[in-house]
């Protein structure tokens, strides 16, 4: 499978075996869809979705993952506020998603995190892809997350940062002669 398409208030998926759109198949389902990913043998697709009782600046959505034809839809973060952005490390086994579980909204613990009037504080977080250990990866705002071809590296927004899945060698690349922040990162291999 090679392409999705979706169309949030309607909740249909459209995947397809070709670029040229052969061998369409509409899979139903009865939550939103967003920001899916395939994995890497192209069996899955992890996504996220808004919950029905979401509202406000930091809205409930949660990441679940299903079977390439829609079956085994499966829950698997539980958090206030949003979990989403989802990429698949290259051998399958992890999946890297941002959350705003550290936004200061969202819990009372010490050493949570705001950004004051601009939106949640996004921290970029690793599970398993069962999405069990479900770990930070670091505190620094984080965004839009993708691996490196070799799953050594996480790259991340605002700006270009990388990271390793464990959260050592946090290093923010400059980048000059652009107007504004890097806001979509993306590895080449």
């Amino acid at each position: 499978m090679v392409a999705v398409q979706w169309v949030r208030q309607a909740y249909p998926l459209l995947a397809h075996d070709c670029p040229d759109g052969a061998n369409r198949q509409r899979i139903r389902l009865d939550r939103y869809f967003e920001y899916g990913a395939w994995s890497p043998d192209a069996s899955k697709i992890v996504f996220m979705s808004q919950e029905t009782d979401a509202s406000g600046n930091d809205p409930n959505y949660n990441i679940y993952v299903m079977n390439a034809d829609g079956t085994g839809l499966r829950q698997l973060t539980d958090t206030p506020g949003e979990d989403g952005f989802p990429s698949w490390s290259p051998d399958g086994t992890k999946i890297v998603f941002t959350s705003t579980r550290d936004d200061c909204s969202n819990t009372d613990a010490g050493g949570c995190r705001t950004t004051g009037d601009i939106g949640p504080y996004h921290t970029v977080y690793v599970m398993n892809a069962d999405g069990s250990n479900q770990r930070r990866v670091s505190l620094q705002q984080g965004m839009l997350v993708d691996w490196s071809p070799d799953g050594d590296y996480l790259v991340f927004a605002p700006g270009l940062n990388v990271i390793r899945p464990d959260g050592s060698g946090l290093t923010s690349i400059p980048v000059t002669g652009v107007a504004g922040d890097i806001e979509f990162p993306d590895w080449t291999a």
